[in-house]
């Protein structure tokens, strides 16, 4: 892992581009490693968390973690839904009489199989009965959204899953180019292993509204992902002990599974996927072949996000990648709203405890009540808050309890007591002075008590003057 930079909020490593990961303070893909700098102090710290998760070039298997895989270029069926399939759709209705077979479309994807992907990986025909058995009534997401803390209902809902054998020359095909050199002896391997090939034909439905569904009909979003969880990962090598892939087995559970960009999984059509380069990676610039499909997805993709591409015929040339400084505004700007809501709630929380109070004000002063009569007795109310201290202050030192130089700490301290409790000290003192000096002439107090609601200056009184 070299180190590539540190940006306002990640360090940046160079990795084997085969490691694809995600999460709250890491995400690796493309070849380059993003870790937060929230969570990590120091590229040492970066290192050390990929030493402990990465293993030869992979993420090291976590059976208790969901992972993702892409089936890249699927070919998924789409229409209105039988009478069959209406019937298990409505029975995952909240509301189903509020909606008719004209309201949904249904889409029927390949979301997995068990041949060897783009991160070296497979799944057993065992794994992807248990996906089989877990995915239906889950949702069917953009992106993943809803995963690592977001919440998001999804775009729609898997109401059938089931695995299907398939012939050789199918799994060839739904591959297609692959780039390894021994693809009939990995073919071979595989159908050895699992007792033939396997894909996962599933189905989903959606809103015929959602505007998704006009990118997936046009072909703009066609990949497909699954989010899973397996119970082991095992490795497969060569006769030298050298790692050929890994491979999924036993009980596996399958979480949703969602339209994305980019894929791990060869599909219909492998080809070398699309991908974005965020600034600080090494530049890579290059013509690759490309389907008029692709090259209409391309041009889509290329105009939301402002990447200049030069297409001519079917070969495309990443010009420039400006993708990275554009989030990371974005996130600076939802940072500064953020701060801007907070202090707005704050201010509606404070606002909201003073018209508490002054209803509980007019509740006895009545409806003429105002914010000036409330300024005029909370003055009234420090004042006697003062008075009491003085008080308290005058019967301490009559009695030697509060001697001359302590007298200012000793009114700081009073001064942080509530009203009652400084009321009680007062007279506390004041009594047991009475008690003392019964005598004719008794000291009387030079400050009148104040009718409440009228207006009042500040004490001159002070013992010590």
């Amino acid at each position: 892992m070299d180190f590539i930079r540190k940006s306002k909020r990640n360090f940046q490593f160079t990795v084997h581009d085969a490691i694809i990961f995600t999460s709250d303070d890491v995400m690796i893909y493309d070849g380059v490693a993003y870790f937060k700098l929230v969570k990590f102090k120091n590229e040492d710290e970066c290192r050390a968390w990929f030493e402990k998760n990465i293993e030869g070039g992979v993420m090291k298997f976590d059976q208790t973690k969901s992972i993702v895989k892409t089936l890249y270029g699927i070919k998924a069926s789409a229409g209105n839904p039988t009478k069959a399939e209406w019937e298990k759709i409505k029975s995952l209705m909240i509301n189903p009489d509020e909606f008719t077979v004209d309201d949904i479309k249904v889409y029927h994807p390949v979301l997995a199989n068990n041949f060897i992907d783009r991160d070296t990986e497979r799944f057993s025909s065992v794994t992807m009965k248990g996906f089989a058995n877990t995915l239906i009534d889950k949702p069917m997401l953009l992106g993943h959204e809803g995963s690592g803390g977001y919440n998001n209902p999804g775009q729609g809902r898997f109401f059938s899953a089931k695995i299907r054998k398939v012939s050789r020359e199918e799994m060839a095909q739904l591959v297609g180019s692959y780039p390894y050199k021994d693809f009939d002896g990995l073919l071979s391997e595989v159908e050895t292993d699992d007792g033939g090939f396997y894909v996962l034909d599933t189905a989903f439905y959606m809103l015929k509204d959602n505007p998704l569904a006009r990118d997936i009909d046009a072909g703009i979003a066609k990949d497909m992902s699954i989010r899973f969880r397996a119970e082991r990962r095992e490795a497969v090598t060569d006769a030298d002990g050298d790692l050929k892939y890994y491979v999924y087995r036993g009980a596996g559970e399958a979480f949703e599974g969602s339209i994305v960009w980019l894929g791990a999984q060869y599909g219909a059509q492998a080809r070398k996927s699309f991908s974005l380069v965020p600034e600080g990676k090494p530049e890579r610039s290059g013509k690759q072949e490309l389907t008029n499909r692709e090259v209409k997805a391309m041009k889509y993709t290329s105009k939301s996000l402002d990447i200049n591409l030069e297409i001519e015929g079917n070969d495309l040339t990443i010009i420039e990648k400006e993708v990275e400084p554009k989030v990371e505004a974005l996130i600076g700007q939802k940072a500064e709203l953020e701060t801007e809501l907070n202090s707005a709630k704050a201010q509606v929380e404070e606002l909201s405890k003073d018209k508490e109070a002054l209803d509980a004000i007019k509740a006895v002063f009545g409806d003429s009540f105002d914010a000036g009569q409330a300024e005029i007795i909370k003055a009234q109310a420090e004042a006697r808050h003062d008075e009491m201290i003085e008080k308290a202050i005058k019967f301490g030192a009559l009695l030697g309890l509060i001697k001359n130089e302590d007298a200012d700490a000793k009114r700081k301290e009073l001064g942080e007591m509530p009203y009652p409790a400084l009321e009680e000290k007062a007279k506390e003192y004041e009594q047991i002075y009475d008690a003392r000096n019964v005598q004719p002439g008794q000291l009387k107090e030079k400050t009148e008590k104040i009718p409440f609601g009228t207006a009042v200056q500040e004490s001159d009184f002070n013992i010590f003057n």
